[in-house]
């Protein structure tokens, strides 16, 4: 999504929030109200200056880089291999009566 450049949530609206908590001393909730968000989003922009400056305030991409937590699916054993595991496989199997 592109913003234009003075838009009030984009990244000059961003840094004048901010700069409301930080540098002046402001509640964070009036910033927030003067900006037209939440606090708890207000607080979240705050966190981003405060760890990267004025680049913590452009928007970022969604798409996660990296996938933590996968495993590699294993291969289907022999015993598995074949049997047709739809719904007339399991039937065949016994497992589930069909109609």
């Amino acid at each position: 999504m592109k913003l234009h450049a003075n838009a009030p949530l984009g990244p000059k609206g961003r840094a004048i929030m901010v700069r409301r908590v930080v540098e002046e001393g402001r509640p964070l909730m009036e910033a927030a109200e003067a900006a037209g968000m939440s606090g708890r989003r207000c607080a979240e922009w705050v966190r981003r200056f405060r760890a990267g400056g004025e680049a913590g305030l452009h928007d970022r991409s969604s798409y996660k880089q990296e996938v933590t937590g996968s495993r590699p699916v294993p291969p289907m054993g022999p015993s598995r291999m074949g049997m047709g595991f739809g719904a007339l496989g399991i039937a065949d199997a016994g497992a589930a009566p069909l109609g």
